[in-house]
């Protein structure tokens, strides 16, 4: 019985001790893109216990800056190894509501494309 209650009160205060904080390890990248002149970022946080938006991050030097945070990213480039352009399942939005996204990120174009179209559902062949 005594092993019990001590495992019991090890699990309770292992479980207590989390800080649900994001961390850089957390991150999951879908796409990096280095040129001369930026650094280009699209990522997103992995956590079970909550669901986050896509950010496109933008670094020149040792300024890092966000572009946008939104939920309907489809594609990310960089052109002329200035202009980001950054491909949008219809217009930008986070959380259904719409987003502005600033035409110039630390000197370098923003280019939105709002013609993407996201896939088809797929059929479901069995359990």
């Amino acid at each position: 019985m005594r092993i019990a209650c001590y495992l019991f009160i090890l699990i309770y205060f292992i479980s207590c001790g989390q800080t649900f904080k994001l961390d850089l390890r957390d991150r999951i990248f879908f796409r990096k893109i280095k040129t001369t002149s930026i650094e280009v970022e699209w990522y997103t946080y992995s956590a079970a216990w909550a669901n986050f938006s896509d950010v496109v991050t933008v670094k020149k030097g040792n300024i890092l800056d966000t572009v946008c945070i939104s939920d309907n990213i489809a594609d990310l480039y960089v052109v002329d190894s200035n202009k980001i352009v950054i491909g949008f399942y219809g217009f930008p939005a986070r959380y259904m509501d719409p987003i502005k996204i600033r035409q110039k990120v630390l000197e370098s174009p923003i280019i939105i494309d709002t013609t993407y179209i996201p896939p088809p559902p797929h059929a479901r062949y069995g359990f």
